[in-house]
């Protein structure tokens, strides 16, 4: 067994001295001068071997405690990443997701042919047999069927262009989460039934708008957000 008062009687100045120096450098260790950040990680390798003897030696769990809090709170200090500016940190996201994309291309090409073939699917399958056309189309968007087979809306000011913008830089996000988590709870499952959803409509939206001479209507009123939003259906199934 350790001799607890002799441990703590000789140690006890380099444990306050060490609990100083975590105490300057949690704000920036930049606080702290060259000796003194030598001198801290040299603290902290001494206190965490007396952590160490302590828990397997000492019958004082609150000797034992007390080093551990020491230890993490200098552990937490000298192994903190360094910040990084918000233009960097920016910069690394996107080359950590080009990065990613290009990894798994192969799993992307994969959810857009599953989209582009549900969608060409539904179409054959909805020419072979109009009433499937019901049971894949959902009720509620019936009358957007309508309205884009007109090729009429109303034209929106600039509060409800701002509203859109902003609740596709919102929604689109959101639901590409979801969808990446329910896809690798379900194993890929819940990706397929999404991309089949998306292509199938999408697909037979296009079909039926064409046959009233409005599919360039279609096509160039959904391109501007339909290409990054369809293009991230893609990323989060894949």
């Amino acid at each position: 067994m350790v001799n607890e008062e002799l441990l703590v009687q000789k140690r006890m100045a380099d444990w306050n001295r060490l609990e100083e120096l975590v105490r300057r450098a949690r704000g920036s260790v930049r606080s702290l001068t060259a000796a003194e950040l030598a001198e801290m990680i040299r603290l902290y390798r001494s206190a965490s071997a007396d952590l160490a003897q302590a828990a397997s030696q000492s019958s004082n769990p609150a000797l034992v405690e007390s080093l551990n809090t020491l230890v993490a709170h200098a552990y937490s200090v000298i192994y903190r990443p360094r910040r990084r500016p918000l233009s960097e940190s920016i910069q690394r996201a996107l080359w950590v997701s080009a990065d990613t994309v290009r990894r798994r291309i192969w799993a992307v090409a994969l959810a857009a042919i599953l989209f582009f073939g549900s969608a060409l699917l539904a179409v054959g399958l909805s020419r072979m047999e109009p009433e499937i056309k019901s049971m894949l189309v959902p009720p509620m968007m019936e009358a957007s069927f309508e309205a884009w087979r007109s090729g009429e809306f109303p034209e929106r000011d600039l509060m409800d262009s701002a509203g859109a913008t902003t609740f596709y830089a919102v929604n689109n996000p959101r639901v590409a989460i979801i969808v990446n988590g329910l896809s690798s709870a379900t194993l890929g499952a819940f990706a397929v039934v999404a991309l089949w959803q998306n292509g199938s409509l999408i697909g037979l939206l296009a079909d039926y708008v064409s046959e009233t001479g409005k599919l360039g209507f279609l096509l160039g009123s959904i391109f501007p957000h339909g290409v990054p939003e369809i293009g991230g259906i893609f990323i989060a199934c894949a």
